[in-house]
């Protein structure tokens, strides 16, 4: 058992595959996000190209934003709920680099585990 939320990586080995089930590897970033995030990184990146998002800001806030929606669909454990995720996101792209920066930080941490004081467990196991 996992001691915590599944990190971009965990989204990206084929044991955990089993838990896509409200969007797939293949959701385009702009469905699962909105019209914001479409026009940031275009109608074609799926969700999965966006878990290898590095080298910038906005591509790390990506990353971390879509473990987070993966998180918040399959845990009610997960301290942001699915709209607030894509609402984040959203403000986030309008922000600044800093506010985009640390939007991406917040789910960083809750995507590890980390909720204000505490850490919370994960109940995922890998698919059989």
């Amino acid at each position: 058992m996992l001691k915590n939320f599944q990190t971009c990586s965990k989204w990206l080995m084929p044991a955990f595959k089993c838990h896509w089930r409200v969007v797939s590897p293949e959701t385009p970033v702009a469905l699962a996000f909105g019209p914001v995030a479409a026009g940031k990184y275009g109608p074609d990146l799926t969700l999965w190209n966006g878990l290898y998002g590095r080298g910038d800001v906005y591509r790390t806030l990506l990353r971390e934003s879509t473990a987070a929606l993966l998180n918040s669909y399959n845990s009610i454990r997960f301290p942001y709920p699915t709209l607030t995720v894509v609402s984040n996101m959203n403000s986030a792209l309008l922000g600044s680099q800093r506010e985009a920066l640390m939007t991406a930080l917040r789910f960083r941490r809750a995507n590890s585990g980390i909720s204000g004081r505490s850490t919370v467990a994960c109940n995922f196991t890998p698919c059989s």
